[in-house]
């Protein structure tokens, strides 16, 4: 091999210890935006995808394909590269990375750079990369194109150990072994040329020997909650089943989000929002597990200073808003606490009032078909995506206990409506399974450029589709702002033709009347169809007032 093609090789072998490294701690799958600063990355992930070694998922939008990103994270709970090339390409990740960061989902954001000598200079499509997330990782590694790597280091030695090891060690902070997990940055510079020789391959190497491993300091339920207390338990997003498993043992309320993973399994109490509203001044002890970010009668009670707050977490930044948790705990170990057996028989028997209120109600449109895809899905080992704005507080409403466990999903790390069509083609890639997405009409226009992820897989969009953000109708600004400020302001619709944007990403268009038939919703189709369902949205702020009854003791 003569200088020239040792040149060639430097930078291809740079990206092949990289991806050799990623591959033994764990990553299978390797989400790809084009470019040609990255090409050597590109050139070593197609040749591990000729092997059979990982999966990869080409995108053109960086911002969607971050998202994709992780919807095979939740499906697969392995971390999962995200690579793109240099400038302000990473930057099109970050809502991404922020929802990862705040989710604890190990997204390993690799971004190629130029060499060193060419930064801060004026070079083109050069930025500062190096720190973009700082706010937002759990750790980061620069890799400068001089690291001495070449086609001569095609053993595990000098400077490829100390990458290798490096990367390894980033891996294991992504998974949490040493910390709270979360994403992490690999920024790697290139020099010229960016192709590779005419031999090239990628190392094998064995598994990273770093355990994913968690410690966790375990209390006893008597030395954690004071037992003589009206005590409920609150699941957030994330909660996890010891949240479930901590209140059948003890026999409290358990009260869960949608996306808390404890939705609907036994000691579940549904109505949350109701029964806080209407009762949560009786609470006297809350146990939070998880992320509770999701409605505000969760958010009142954690915040009152007559509550005493015992949060069950094992990350820094664990959710106490208000600052009052009393105590926080790694883990529980719950014991029966017989005298509040009282109390809970009583929210059973509310809950059950509660659910005849419900089915004697004319729901509006938007909840109507929410309810109808809940029961679908409560039925059914599907999975369902819920959009983070009104879908999942219309199935937090209303969705009563299922008969099946439904495997629910939602971007609620940031709570943001960023990147969900994206995230669910994601889900259904990484578990090969049909997926649905119940959204607004705004969540859907802000990522339908990312129908182009869905094509090789099943998606069943349902487009709420109510004239832009009625979210806010639900909050102040629904009786703060007139009507003009609020459509011009608030709302934001946009007058879309569903039928010709489906026609030119070539899937599938059917309309639902949410007030007629919905028999379209019964089967699970194999390829990603828009199901659009547009719904009346007037007086919709009185209509959600009277869905929290006053007269039930």
């Amino acid at each position: 091999m003569n200088a020239t093609d040792d040149n060639a090789a430097a930078a291809c072998m740079n990206a092949a210890w990289l991806m050799a490294a990623l591959e033994s701690s764990g990553v299978k799958d390797v989400v790809i935006s084009p470019g040609s600063r990255n090409a050597p990355i590109l050139y070593a992930v197609a040749a591990m995808e000729n092997e059979g070694r990982i999966r990869a998922h080409p995108h053109f939008d960086e911002r969607g394909a971050a998202f994709f990103a992780l919807g095979i994270i939740r499906a697969t709970g392995r971390p999962v590269a995200l690579v793109t090339t240099s400038g302000s390409a990473p930057a099109h990740a970050y809502p991404a990375i922020v929802e990862a960061a705040h989710a604890k989902l190990p997204i390993v954001m690799v971004s190629a750079d130029r060499p060193f000598e060419m930064r801060q200079v004026g070079a083109s499509q050069t930025t500062r990369q190096v720190g973009m997330f700082a706010n937002h990782i759990v750790d980061s590694l620069d890799i400068p194109a001089s690291i001495g790597l070449s086609a001569n280091s095609r053993t595990l030695n000098g400077p490829a150990r100390a990458v290798v090891n490096r990367v390894r060690r980033l891996i294991a902070r992504a998974r949490g072994v040493f910390g709270a997990a979360g994403p992490v940055h690999v920024n790697i510079g290139f020099c010229d040329p960016l192709t590779p020789p005419a031999q090239f391959a990628v190392p094998a190497l064995p598994p990273s020997p770093i355990e994913v491993r968690s410690c966790r300091a375990q209390r006893a339920w008597e030395e954690a909650v004071d037992t003589r207390l009206r005590t409920v338990i609150v699941a957030g997003a994330d909660g996890g089943i010891d949240a479930q498993r901590a209140a059948v043992a003890a026999g409290v309320p358990l009260v869960a989000e949608p996306s808390s993973g404890v939705f609907g399994l036994p000691g579940f109490q549904p109505y949350q929002q109701a029964m806080l509203r209407r009762w949560g001044h009786e609470i006297e002890q809350a146990v939070v597990f998880g992320t509770p970010t999701l409605s505000r009668p969760v958010s009142q009670l954690l915040s009152r200073e007559d509550v005493r707050v015992v949060v069950v977490g094992q990350v820094a930044d664990y959710a106490d808003v208000a600052g009052n948790a009393e105590l926080v705990v790694g883990a529980l170990t719950p014991a029966r606490t017989p005298h509040l057996a009282e109390w809970l028989a009583q929210w059973e028997d509310r809950v059950a009032q509660l659910a005849q209120f419900y089915d004697a109600q004319e729901l509006p449109d938007g909840i109507r078909v929410a309810q109808t895809v809940w029961n679908l899905h409560a039925e059914s080992d599907d999975l369902l995506v819920l959009g983070a704005s009104n879908a999942i507080r219309y199935v937090d409403l209303i969705g009563a206990m299922p008969t099946a466990m439904p495997r629910v999903y939602a971007s609620r790390g940031q709570a943001g409506i960023d990147g969900t069509i994206a995230f669910s083609a994601g889900l259904a890639r990484g578990s090969g399974k049909p997926v649905r997405a119940l959204v607004g009409d705004l969540t859907f226009l802000h990522d339908a450029n990312s129908l182009t992820l869905a094509h090789d897989s099943a998606v069943d969009i349902v487009v709420l589709d109510d004239g832009g953000g009625r979210i806010f109708q639900s909050l102040e600004h629904g009786e703060a702002a007139s009507p003009a400020t609020y459509e011009r302001f608030f709302a934001v619709g946009q007058e879309v033709d569903y039928r010709a944007l489906a026609s030119a990403y070539g899937v599938e268009y059917v309309r639902v009347d949410p007030r007629g038939d919905h028999s379209a919703l019964d089967v699970m189709p194999d390829r990603t169809r828009i199901v659009h369902v547009p719904c009346d949205h007037t007086s919709i702020r009185t209509k959600l007032a009277a869905l929290f009854p006053d007269n039930i003791q």
